[in-house]
């Protein structure tokens, strides 16, 4: 019986098949193996993405509308973004780009 498991909550910018992307679902699909909780986050839709094999048991979209690289762009997603934490309450937060 596991008495505390370590869950992740991996953040990204998008699923888009580039180099870090294809990084972040290699890495998340490793945490899924070895049996660490894994919850995904993503900021912005994309139209082409990363077939994930395994998807973790929870991710969350959060559907943003303009470009993450803004400096303000956080704050507009602030709320929706507590709300993830909030529900998945993770020991780590793993941001990707």
């Amino acid at each position: 019986m596991d008495i505390w498991r370590v869950r992740i909550l991996h953040l990204m910018d998008n699923l888009k098949l580039g180099g870090t992307q294809n990084l972040a679902v290699r890495t998340q699909q490793d945490h899924l193996e070895r049996g660490y909780d894994v919850v995904i986050c993503v900021l912005v839709e994309s139209d082409t993405e990363h077939n994930l094999t395994s998807l973790p048991r929870e991710s969350f979209r959060l559907r943003c509308r303009c470009d993450y690289r803004e400096p303000f762009a956080i704050g507009k997603w602030s709320k929706q973004l507590t709300e993830v934490v909030d529900k998945t309450k993770p020991d780590v937060i793993n941001s990707w780009l």
